[in-house]
């Protein structure tokens, strides 16, 4: 490294943020699926790596001084792949995320990029690309093949990576860095999504022959994987059931985010005669009048027959405006703080100009949930197969909100799943979040909004925000 480099890790010391620690043996320094993102280097002692099993836990390794762990989460923001216990009296060094990047960055270090990046090609990228939602399920010695053809490329700030209308030649798994998506519209720009951490792009490109539909810049430096399209191409003939799969979802994604040839017609000529609505005013708010609220909690049972996951998608918090609360419904943002804030790839703008969350890539980490300024983002809470479930029919459902006799119709508990006849066991609850980031979808896909439906005493309402506030009307 660097003295530069050095200079940083002197500064952390002094402020308290990169820190020497001891530890007695059989401490734990880090947990398998935690969020947690410090580097480690071993100046003395011995560590175990251990990682869990359908068998129990399965050692792994030994690390000894000089060695040195956690670059992935601080790469990736991922969960951490393993566990890590002191086997004997030893001495680390803890370097947080945002100091390790320093270094990282560094161009006096660009040896100490390529070991870290050596490295990472090594340990994990296989594990980066499998999550991923395009590569989701995939073997791993599938993915170990094209992680063999993938690419360490580094964007620089304000340089494009791809452009609108060029040919795809590639597709890219972001590192680390920010970088916006947008297209030419006239003569300005509409910005169709921002991409961090662990997000992708140029995907259409791995399967398709369609040009560009859109260019991606970089708002600072950017570290990527690019997977080249002809090796990529070919891996995929060789594995016909993976490449079944992957242009499946493909073909979602670009169904959901790309505009048609006739949409963009006409959105030029809406244009033209000034009726195009800004993505950022997102139409109308709803409101529950809290005024009126009797907290029958009919708009939630609603909410929650009227999607098929039966999670409910209303919250009752939001912005207090007098009696009134705009509540639940995305305001579809023109610079999305929760895409921003997602660091998996797990919320995405659709050619509607919505900002949806792909339930099959969040991972539950609630990073949107905070960073959305009008609270319309809420964890959901998910029972895994091993979990006691709630049986209940929609008429019980009902029962049971009411007030007295509810507790008389509350449902009761699944019981627990027994091996069947031939003594075969149930199979194991495959692992996943245990939580998912929700919002309105304004009942997509219905013919009326199920919570106003289903208030017996009108007191949800979708309402103009600038009528609200009073800027119109």
């Amino acid at each position: 490294m660097s003295a530069t480099a050095f200079k940083f890790i002197r500064e952390g010391l002094q402020e308290g943020t990169v820190q020497f620690r001891a530890l007695a043996p059989k401490a734990q320094i880090c947990r398998e699926g935690e969020y947690t993102a410090d580097f480690f280097v071993i100046l003395a002692g011995m560590v175990g790596v251990y990682k869990a099993s359908q068998e129990g836990t399965k050692y792994l390794t030994s690390l000894t001084a000089g060695s040195w762990f956690g670059e992935m989460s601080c790469m990736s923001s991922a969960p951490r792949a393993a566990t890590v216990i002191a086997e004997s009296e030893a001495v680390v060094l803890s370097v947080p995320r945002h100091t390790f990047m320093r270094l990282y960055s560094d161009k006096g270090s660009a040896a100490f990029k390529k070991t870290i990046d050596d490295l990472y090609r090594d340990r994990a990228l296989v594990n980066h690309l499998a999550g991923v939602s395009l590569f989701r399920g995939i073997k791993e010695k599938v993915l170990k093949r094209i992680s063999e053809v993938a690419e360490l490329v580094v964007a620089e700030k304000g340089s494009d990576v791809i452009r609108e209308g060029e040919p795809g030649d590639a597709f890219y798994l972001v590192r680390t860095g920010h970088a916006k998506v947008w297209r030419k519209s006239g003569a300005r720009e509409d910005i169709l999504a921002w991409v961090c951490e662990n997000s992708f792009f140029g995907e259409v490109a791995l399967l398709t022959d369609k040009p560009r539909g859109s260019t991606v810049s970089a708002v600072d430096r950017m570290d990527l994987v690019r997977i080249p399209k002809e090796p990529f191409r070919k891996l995929m003939d060789e594995h016909p059931d993976v490449k079944q799969t992957v242009l499946e979802r493909v073909q979602r994604i670009f169904e959901d985010e790309h505009l048609t040839a006739e949409e963009i017609e006409a959105r030029e000529r809406a244009k033209e005669l000034g009726t195009e609505h800004e993505v950022v005013k997102a139409g109308e708010a709803l409101v529950i009048d809290m005024s009126k609220c009797t907290r029958c909690n009919m708009c939630v049972t609603g909410c929650i027959e009227a999607h098929e996951d039966r999670i409910p998608r209303i919250g009752k918090r939001g912005l207090a405006y007098g009696d009134l609360l705009l509540t639940s419904s995305c305001y579809n943002c023109r610079v999305p703080d929760c895409m921003l804030a997602c660091k998996f790839g797990a919320i995405r703008r659709d050619r509607r100009g919505r900002v949806n969350i792909d339930p099959e890539a969040c991972t539950g980490c609630s990073l949107c949930e905070p960073a959305c300024p009008y609270g319309t983002i809420h964890m959901q809470s998910l029972i895994g197969e091993s979990s006691a479930k709630v049986v209940a029919t929609p008429m019980q459902q009902l029962l049971s909100t009411m007030p007295v006799i509810g507790k008389w119709f509350a449902p009761k508990k699944r019981l627990p799943v027994v091996p069947d006849a031939a003594g075969a066991a149930p199979a194991k609850e495959e692992k996943g979040a245990k939580a998912l980031a929700v919002k309105c979808d304004l009942c997509a896909g219905r013919g009326d909004m199920a919570c106003i439906y289903n208030c017996p005493c009108g007191a949800i309402e979708r309402i103009d925000p600038e009528v609200l506030l009073g800027g119109k009307g």
